[in-house]
């Protein structure tokens, strides 16, 4: 397991080595050993990942490669670790090499990833007195500035330190983070202005709360506290938190730190972290169905005070209001898509069939939505006689919530891995991987599949027709129970 480890790490080490750019010299001589066949791909390993460098220049496909790696060897070491029984030293190796890998990457240059430049501007606009929900980042550029007093504080902002500003992606819609996700971000400026490291450390630091929250379910459910591996070691989680600054991570700590009080019949603590949970990304508020059946009226009333009571100081500081609070979140839930995956079908099945009646994109979401909304139905109609089965109801809900979503970014994905610890399903961490190609995109057009009037992109579809044809022969040939992968 120690070697393991280490072969992990360094592969890590060299994500960041190459995320920063080798030297010339490395590259030519790994050039030379590999006679000259992969020398575009090798060249590239010069550029790094920084912002500037054209996405078409950076060492994607190398990177994929050692992704892969990695990935095929963390699917064995689950494997063994889900037949063996609890061991101390094992789970003492997991847990150290666990830190150590999230360490490496910490410094290392965000990988095809932007979005800590919004975090470090709403941060600032926070801690320096203004409301990061007022202005869209673009109005800073007004000519309001002349006469608003908060636009010409927040030009100053902007002109300590232009490049980042710049780097804001969609600058032209106000910020959709949540209240607990705000102060977060402003606690980071506090601690140090525009710092991406600053940011990360955070994000990491909360990230190693989730694995520890995994532990303690694991020892309550009396399962091998060693499965935290799924998650500890997972290279979908490593890449998009400790590399990509995705701030993900709280939520899910927060969602297991309301699970594991509802567990323990902590049913208010429970109810006020998952409303916090809902305050830093808005997907856990899905999984309030399965709290109803365990806490009392009082705590629904907790949790409902406990979101109004956030939202509150934001829609009435500087006159804000409702529609500027929620008008980024508007403006993401009625145009974005990326990396669709059951979704694109249904749209593209509605625009074959040639309806007139609306866009196909909102009847899309109208179809996708009550699919999800059945679904939970479903599941939340369980009955739950071992405590065990929310976990995976809380599973096989955010599975379907990601599939079914318009928007299939892979750090959405990251949301399911805690529950893969109490669950391994193959097809399941199989997506992990498949996901990572989606960052194909940034260096080209792969084009669509057509099939009539039906087509889909051919990226979306390299991912998610092959994780659908093994998780058909998982659940339905097989019928694979998560219990025959774990002793």
């Amino acid at each position: 397991m120690i070697a393991v480890g280490i072969f992990l790490a360094l592969i890590w080490l060299a994500v960041t080595f190459i995320s920063f750019g080798l030297p010339v010299t490395v590259c030519s001589v790994i050039n030379t050993v590999t006679f000259g066949a992969f020398s575009s791909a090798i060249a590239a390993m010069h550029n790094g990942f920084y912002y500037e460098i054209p996405n078409k220049n950076m060492p994607t496909a190398i990177f994929l490669v050692l992704f892969t790696i990695a990935f095929f060897i963390y699917l064995a070491v689950v494997a063994r670790i889900g037949k063996s029984p609890a061991n101390v030293k094992s789970f003492g190796i997991i847990m150290l090499f666990s830190i150590l890998f999230r360490l490496i990457l910490l410094p290392s240059v965000a990988i095809h990833e932007s979005d800590f430049y919004r975090y470090l501007w709403d941060g600032k606009s926070f801690k320096n007195g203004i409301n990061p929900f007022k202005y869209a980042p673009v109005e800073v550029n007004s000519a309001r500035a002349e006469t608003n007093h908060e636009i010409k504080q927040l030009k100053g902002l902007r002109d300590k330190n232009p490049l980042y500003f710049e780097r804001i992606n969609h600058r032209g819609v106000p910020t959709i983070y949540p209240p607990v996700a705000q102060a977060v971000f402003a606690a980071s400026s506090i601690i140090k202005e525009d710092s991406i490291f600053a940011l990360k450390n955070i994000f990491v630091f909360f990230d190693i709360l989730a694995l520890v929250l995994i532990v303690l379910l694991l020892s309550h459910f009396k399962l091998n506290p060693s499965l935290a591996i799924v998650y500890g070691w997972s290279p979908l989680v490593l890449k998009e938190i400790a590399n990509s600054g995705h701030y993900d991570s709280i939520t899910i700590f927060l969602v297991l730190l309301s699970l594991y009080f509802l567990v323990k019949n902590k049913a208010l603590t429970g109810s006020i972290s998952l409303a916090a949970a809902g305050l830093a990304k808005f997907y856990p508020m899905l999984l309030l169905p399965f709290f109803i059946k365990r806490i009392k009226i009082r705590h629904l009333v907790v949790f409902a005070l406990g979101i109004i009571g956030m939202y509150m100081p934001f829609l009435i500081w500087g006159h804000t209001g409702f529609h500027k609070v929620f008008a980024g979140l508007g403006i993401y839930s009625e145009k974005w898509a990326y990396n669709e995956s059951l979704f694109i079908v249904v749209q593209s099945a509605l625009d074959a069939s040639h309806l007139q009646a609306g866009s196909d994109f909102f009847l899309s979401k109208v179809v996708t939505g009550l699919i999800f909304i059945g679904i939970l139905f479903i599941l939340a109609r369980r009955k739950c006689g071992d405590p065990l089965l929310l976990i995976k109801n809380v599973l096989f809900t955010l599975v379907a919530l990601f599939l079914l979503n318009p928007v299939g970014e892979p750090w959405y994905f990251c949301w399911a891995i805690p529950f893969l610890c109490f669950f391994p399903y193959r097809s399941l961490l199989l997506l992990s991987w498949l996901l990572i190609f989606s960052y194909l995109s940034f260096a080209h057009d792969f084009g669509v599949m057509r099939a009539g009037n039906f087509e889909i992109p051919v990226l979306n579809a390299i991912q998610y027709v092959p994780f659908f044809l093994f998780f058909i022969w998982e659940f339905v040939i097989r019928k694979r129970n998560a219990l025959d992968y774990v002793k």
